[in-house]
């Protein structure tokens, strides 16, 4: 299990530059079809470019795994319209980038392990999604909290260092 944990751990990332909402942007757009196919609507919220420390390949590697996650949130829900709403929002040193879904939400104990390495709620799942989301944010400066109540969705606040607060 451990030689499993070690390739699944990020390899030493040279803490780079990536502009975050056309990072997003392009995400989004190769996802969207997959948006449509399942009837999710999704609202964009980032009024300019922000510059964060983090690699083009580490914004996918996030955003992917909580946008997907998101998606299999709504596969249950049949009683109300499914969307994801990410929005971007600056503070001193920060971009905030909250990705919000309405699908079935967590129990406080999945809350607690989503990202443990392995541990998963879903019969086809690594588990190791989140934990690679957790360990990119780790790796640049960066941090992920979860909010989720069961039956009503789930949001990811995501704390992304931008660029000028390392000392540019």
């Amino acid at each position: 299990m451990e030689s499993l944990l070690s390739f699944a751990r990020l390899s030493p990332t040279e803490i780079g530059e990536a502009e975050l909402k056309a990072s997003v942007q392009m995400i989004l757009q190769l996802q969207m079809p997959l948006f449509h196919h399942k009837q999710i609507a999704v609202e964009f919220n980032c009024t300019e470019p922000v510059w964060v420390c983090c690699t083009q390949e580490g914004l996918k590697k996030i955003f992917i795994n909580l946008f997907t996650n998101a998606m299999d949130a709504m596969e249950a829900v049949k009683d109300r319209q499914k969307k994801i709403r990410i929005s971007v929002m600056l503070t001193e040193n920060f971009a905030v980038v909250e990705v919000e879904d309405n699908g079935k939400g967590m129990k406080a104990e999945e809350k607690e392990r989503i990202f443990n390495p392995f541990y998963t709620t879903k019969s086809t799942g690594t588990g190791l999604g989140l934990y690679l989301v957790y360990q990119q944010l780790e790796e640049v400066g960066g941090s992920i909290q979860v909010y989720s109540e069961e039956g009503q969705g789930t949001l990811f606040r995501v704390m992304l260092p931008l660029k000028k607060s390392l000392g540019e």
